[in-house]
Order: C-alpha cells, then structure tokens, then sequence
C-alpha cells in the first residue's frame, strides 16, 4: 500500500478540532481531519455564549483578562481569512438577586480586575418590559456569541482545500503508535491530537484521565417583545432575530445521553419565569454531552508512553473562549516543548496511568 503524509491527524472536529486545525493551516502543516458530525454532541449544542463573568456571585471567569483578548483577535482574523460572520458582540446585563447581592457590588474595591468588564452597575430595574430585576444589576462588556456551525463549516472547507478531511469515525484500535509517528490505514503521520471530547474516555490512549462529562440542555423560544440583551442570572436568554431566543442551560451529570428530557425542560421554563417577563412558545429543545473534567480545567499534552500522541481536550462549558488561547500554548509546546501550565498539563495526572 502506497500510503499518503501528513503532519498532524486531527480526531475531532468540534470547537477545539477546529481552532486547532485552523491554526496548524496557518502554520503551513498539512493535516488529515477525522470527524463524525452526528456524534458532536457538545459544539453542535453550545450556544458560543462567551462570557468574562460568572457564577451566582458574579466572579471573574478562569483567566478572563488572558483569554478574553485572544478570543477576539482569533475570531476576527477568522472572519477576515475565511471571508465569513462568526463573532457577535453581545452586551450582557446581569440582575441581582436581592438586596445583599447589590450591596456586596458595590462595595467592591476598586482594584477587583473583573471591574474592566463592567460598564456601568445600577440600583434601578432595567429593561422593564421584559426582565424582572427590581434590585438592578451590572452591565457587562466583552461577552458575545461566536456563531458555532458557522465556524466549523468554515474552517472545515479550510482543510478541505489544504488538507484532508474524513467524515468517518476514527477507530484507536487500528492506530499504530510508533517513537517518530503515527500510521492509520491509508496515512502515516508525525502526530495524531485528540480533540473528540468525552469520546477520548472511551478510547485507548487516554481512558486513564478523569473526565467528568455533564450533559446540557437548552431550549429556543419564541415570545411577543425582542429581547435587547443577553440576560444571564440562574438561567442565560441569549436573543435571536425575529423575537426568538434561546434559554439555557442545565448540568446533569448522571444522564448522559443526547436525548432530550421534560425534567430539564421544567426546570429551565421554571428558572426562566423568575427572570423574563412575559408569554414565550418553546419552539426546540437541545441536548449535548460537554467533556469536561474532575477539576474543570482543560486536558492538554502529550501521552506518557506514546510521543507521537497528543490530546487536546476537556475545554468544557467555556471551549469558544478556551480554545484560542490554549491552541497557541498547545502549539508552542508541540515545536519548542515549551512547558505547558501546570493546571492545563495533563502531567497533573500522570499517576493515574498504568500502560
């Protein structure tokens, strides 16, 4: 058999395949893409809501002030490149709960970093039509939404045109490991990276790391006013065009399948009542399984005993505004071995494997 080349297979092609195979194009790396679209049940769900915020207290996201800058100088270039609308801009408004909940903002020192993110905070209700927020709340700058499918159909044409891409499952099994590559059927290449979420638990190279998936649920609604911006307090309402939005999300670790459930459905409709004003339809309902992790950081680096496998994974409810940043790192340690942090390295973990 005369076999083909590349630089790098990549399995997965989600939100974290694509931004890496994006970046690795860029790089002039020739890469073989293998994907199963049906069982993309994490980006083919998200809602791309990237958000600076967050939590019941309203804390700064996990290296928001490093994350947050490259999120939006990568999407842009995307768009620029591929000639293409991804990124969204989206201000976000944010009720208090009670009383203590406004009281504790704004005692805030001035010198908190997640005041860079906030416009404006207010003690008066705030989009009386369609919010209940009788304590006020705080106007968020730098959240948006990346247009998900968009961007994967985009960068996928990429590979298509500079690489390979195979709309099939990629079996590990048949995967044979060697010291100076990889060799799958028809391919040998130098590196194979997994970047194909929970399904990396299921598999035999990195079944040893403790993935904590969490299955999501959102819903998409019709109603009678616009929603003018993103509301995010127990539940999100991110608006659509024609009066439409979605609602989401709920976080069920014990069911994990893609099937939609009443018990999520309620719950959501029930959150969403004590936040939005109003009559709404409920047009659709979404489910998908996230990889996220024991300790709710990525899963990054090279297998102990393989070194021509890498894995790229667990980004979790946060891959749009993880996974531009972290692909630069990931990168950077692929070509210089250039140490990846301590939290992200899948080095932490090393102790659970016993190949």
């Amino acid at each position: 058999m005369i076999r083909k080349n590349a630089d790098f297979i990549l399995v997965g092609f989600g939100i974290s395949g694509a931004v890496l195979a994006y970046k690795l194009i860029k790089k002039n790396y020739k890469i073989l893409v293998y994907d199963t679209p049906a069982k993309n049940t994490s980006s083919g769900v998200a809602a791309g809501i990237y958000n600076p915020i967050t939590g019941k207290n309203s804390i700064l996201t996990w290296k928001a002030e490093e994350l947050f800058p490259d999120l939006h100088d990568f999407y842009k270039q995307v768009e620029q490149d591929l000639n293409t609308k991804i990124l969204y801009p989206i201000d976000q408004y944010r009720p208090f709960p009670n009383i203590d909940s406004l009281n504790n903002w704004s005692t805030k020192e001035k010198a908190d970093p997640v005041h860079q993110f906030v416009d404006s905070l207010t003690s008066k209700e705030q989009f009386s039509e369609t919010v209940i927020n009788p304590f006020g709340g705080i106007h968020i700058n730098s959240s948006g939404k990346v247009d998900i499918p968009e961007f994967i159909e985009s960068v996928k044409k990429m590979v298509i045109q500079y690489g390979d891409y195979r709309e099939e499952e990629l079996v590990e099994e048949k995967v044979i490991a060697r010291e100076d590559g990889v060799e799958y059927e028809d391919y040998v290449a130098k590196k194979i990276i997994f970047c194909n979420g929970y399904s990396s638990a299921k598999g035999k190279f990195f079944n040893w790391l403790p993935f904590k998936p969490v299955k999501g649920e959102i819903l998409e609604i019709a109603t009678n006013n616009s929603i003018p911006v993103l509301i995010n307090y127990g539940v999100f309402i991110l608006p659509l065009k024609d009066k439409k939005a979605v609602v989401g999300s709920t976080y069920d670790h014990d069911n994990l399948t893609t099937e939609i459930t009443p018990s999520a459905r309620n719950k959501l409709t029930e959150k969403l009542k004590k936040l939005y004003k109003g009559p709404f339809e409920i047009i659709n309902q979404k489910a998908g399984i996230r990889p996220s992790t024991d300790d709710r950081r990525p899963f990054l680096g090279q297998h102990p005993k393989h070194r021509s496998v890498y894995i790229f994974n667990g980004l979790g409810t946060k891959g749009v505004s993880i996974a531009p940043h972290f692909a630069d790192k990931f990168i950077d340690f692929i070509e210089n071995e250039v140490e990846l942090e301590k939290e992200v390295s899948i080095k932490r973990y090393f102790s659970l494997y016993f190949g």
